[in-house]
């Protein structure tokens, strides 16, 4: 699938404010919507890279308050950051 710079800058963005695949698809014009769904799920795939590229941004930035706000006693981003070790620990197979 070709995409545009502007149209792989638009997925970025819209995946960083965390739009569904789906409304991407709508918001970029893609004139078939289950082949840009496709091209997301496909590693190296420049819709792949500029969707995770936002994707995992906003996810770090997240998770980076959610330590911050741990570390200053917050529980319940203690309870969320206990949530993300084991979410770690499980997918590594440790315990």
């Amino acid at each position: 699938m070709y995409l545009t710079q502007e149209q792989l800058e638009q997925i970025e963005v819209m995946a960083y404010k965390l739009y569904s695949p789906s409304l991407i698809a709508i918001a970029i014009e893609a004139k078939d919507a289950d082949e840009f769904l496709y091209e997301i799920e496909q590693y190296g795939t420049e819709a792949f890279k500029a969707f995770y590229r936002g994707y995992l941004t906003q996810l770090d930035e997240i998770k980076a308050d959610t330590i911050k706000a741990a570390r200053n006693g917050s529980n319940p981003a203690q309870i969320e950051l206990c949530k993300y070790i084991n979410n770690i620990q499980r997918e590594l197979k440790h315990g």
